[in-house]
């Protein structure tokens, strides 16, 4: 018996777990140990959670097969689990802090960056489909398959109507209301329903210029950090109405800052927050930027209205940061089960 099959054995004895369990969290920890140390060393320090090792591991293992490719993919997502450290001082803890979802996104992007996958989006698209299913309770389900961008569009104009709706004292819930309205427009019972027209939906993708003049495949960036490939931002940003907007950057690639004296910040300003941090700046909240509000992380007017002390928070967290300012009798206690 290999030396490796023993520890799983008396591992899997101690943890009282299959082998088959204990081999597969052995292979995970050696190659993260092995291709990921940074990954790794945040591990060991407690600092990154198993879940989201395992999630690293996983992608990469199941998408990848080249080494070299592992080192670009570890240096990268590297640097973006070390921007997303906090330290919480009242424990003495530093914790990734990013969503299980801006990680997957971020796993993603770099690595359609080296396996491009615009074959598959193809013989996806051209697989599009309504299916319908129907429960025995009474309840149907309506399933319509498109391409992400037009399904964003369709959810965020129905959230609008669902709104308008809301705001004239209809009692249902916004799901409710987004569902009922969804079957209106598609019976054709839609006469009279509000769909507002101001605050048309919008999608914001983020794609480098070599994709788009066809010299490079990366792929783009859809609102909320979904990753798109490059024939589908392509695609996007020659339709009809779409608005191309450049977004100036330094000679490491980094935006440009932007600032106006004035508390509310310029058109301008918004397209580079919502292009450069694509969900609700909470540490828990996966809600797209294009779908937040922007707050000053110091207080204006000592803090600037620039596209570096600006942050995308959606209305629950917004509102929820200024409560805590506004409240300062409250505080926080941690308690840990020994």
């Amino acid at each position: 018996m290999r030396g490796r099959e023993w520890v799983a054995l008396e591992t899997s004895e101690v943890w009282a777990v299959s082998d088959q369990h204990a081999r597969t969290q052995l292979n995970i920890a050696l190659f993260l140990s092995e291709h990921f140390p940074m990954v790794w060393e945040l591990c060991g320090s407690g600092s990154l959670d198993r879940f989201r090792a395992v999630t690293i591991a996983d992608l990469v293992r199941h998408r990848l097969d080249d080494p070299e490719d592992w080192a670009v993919v570890a240096d990268r997502i590297g640097r973006f689990l070390r921007k997303h450290l906090r330290r919480y001082e009242e424990v003495n803890i530093e914790m990734v802090t990013c969503t299980i979802t801006q990680l997957r996104n971020r796993l993603n992007y770099e690595i359609r960056r080296l396996v491009t996958a615009d074959e598959e989006f193809v013989k996806q698209f051209a697989d599009r489909r309504v299916v319908a299913f129907e429960s025995e309770e009474g309840i149907g389900q309506l399933n319509v398959t498109h391409s992400i961008d037009q399904v964003v569009l369709a959810r965020h104009r129905l959230h609008l109507g669902a709104k308008a709706l809301r705001a004239q004292g209809d009692p249902r819930t916004i799901d409710q209301l987004m569902s009922d309205l969804a079957l209106d427009l598609l019976i054709g019972r839609a006469d009279g329903v509000p769909v507002p027209g101001f605050a048309r939906p919008v999608i914001n993708v983020t794609v480098p210029l070599e994709t788009l003049a066809g010299v490079s495949d990366d792929p783009g960036l859809l609102s909320g950090g979904k990753v798109i490939p490059a024939d589908l931002a392509r695609a996007i940003a020659t339709s009809e109405g779409a608005t191309w907007l450049r977004l100036l950057t330094d000679a490491e690639g980094d935006p440009v800052s932007l600032s106006t004296k004035s508390y509310q910040p310029t058109s301008t300003i918004w397209r580079y927050v919502v292009a450069t941090r694509p969900t609700c700046s909470h540490q828990a909240c996966d809600r797209p930027s294009v779908e937040c509000e922007l707050d000053h992380d110091v207080p204006w007017p000592v803090g600037e209205t620039s596209t570096v002390n600006l942050q995308p928070l959606c209305r629950r967290h917004h509102k929820a940061k200024h409560a805590r300012v506004d409240r300062p009798d409250l505080d926080w206690e941690f308690a840990f089960a020994s």
